[in-house]
């Protein structure tokens, strides 16, 4: 396959210390990435996919009715733009008659521009990446950026796509914020989506397994940021509500490494992911803080303890 870029992306990686490594181990290097974060800007970089995570793409193929898919693609525009805050705003003044017509109650959370359809776009993406590793199982290193698990909460735990698109939650209630009722709502949701995205994930290491390449593959898996489904966060109105559970909602994710000759455990520690990447890909990294903490790009002069070991909901049984 051949480049293709894409320069809309949010955030665009100048310099990536991995994939020149990856580069000079002699691997072929194969990006799949969401038009949400570019990847795609280094020499050495064999392949790159991007799909997009809204609008009308991953709608298309979606098997509802034409009506539902012309509502949907009239609310993302509608949620897009700046108008929609302002409109959100007015709204209280008239019962959120606007938003009502326009947009479905589920998607009435969240910022303006965040992605909606970023689940259905993703499990396509999931399906070329198998077919790849498939065709290609020796020698190439495969980086795919998927937006799964991630809002809304498009499909349950067997990845069946859920038939009443009003039932595709966001991550808040409204702009930022939720209540102890929405964010059980919500969490309850994501969970069976976090279901689905463990399926897709089996997928990818049967394909491995069936190519003959899994003993010897290092596999990496993580996440970029929490489930998001907090109550405030550092944008709520009133700032004070912001509390140390919403801190491992919106920041706390997992790592997973599987390597050859490694045996399997689990590591309760609370580490940096940057530098449990570098150890594992042999490049240099800071050392983790102590105590482990995040450091917030606004509020800079308010304290924020750091984040506490918090037990995670336990998924239902299959």
């Amino acid at each position: 396959g051949g480049r293709a870029e894409n320069q809309g992306a949010s955030f665009i990686a100048q310099d990536n210390a991995w994939f020149d490594k990856l580069a000079a181990d002699g691997y072929a290097l194969r990006v799949y990435q969401s038009d949400y974060r570019n990847l795609c800007g280094q020499a050495s970089i064999a392949y790159c996919f991007s799909y997009p995570t809204n609008g009308i793409a991953p709608i298309r193929d979606l098997d509802i009715p034409a009506a539902i898919k012309t509502r949907l693609i009239v609310g993302m525009f509608y949620k897009d733009t700046v108008s929609y805050r302002i409109a959100n705003l007015a709204d209280e003044s008239f019962g959120g008659r606007l938003s009502a017509a326009v947009l479905p109650e589920s998607w009435r959370g969240g910022a303006p521009g965040e992605p909606q359809l970023s689940p259905v776009a993703t499990v396509p993406v999931i399906d070329r990446l198998i077919r790849d590793i498939r065709a290609h199982p020796r020698g190439t290193a495969f980086v795919a950026h998927l937006m799964l698990p991630h809002f809304s909460y498009q499909y349950d735990r067997e990845c069946r796509l859920k038939p009443d698109f009003r039932t595709w939650l966001n991550r808040t209630r409204d702009l930022v914020t939720n209540d102890e009722a929405s964010r059980r709502e919500r969490y309850e949701a994501y969970l069976e989506q976090v279901r689905c995205a463990t399926k897709q994930m089996d997928r990818v290491f049967a394909a491995l397994k069936d190519a003959g390449a899994w003993d010897a593959a290092t596999v990496i898996l993580h996440g970029d940021h929490g489930s998001r489904i907090s109550i405030a966060t550092l944008g709520s109105p009133d700032v004070a509500d912001f509390t140390d559970r919403d801190l491992v909602d919106l920041h706390s994710t997992f790592i997973a490494v599987k390597t050859a000759g490694r045996d399997g455990g689990h590591d309760g520690r609370q580490r940096s992911i940057r530098a449990i990447f570098a150890e594992t890909v042999g490049l240099d990294a800071d050392p983790d803080a102590t105590p482990p903490g995040l450091l917030f790009a606004s509020h800079s002069t308010q304290h924020k303890t750091p984040m506490i070991p918090v037990r995670m909901p336990e998924l239902p049984d299959p």
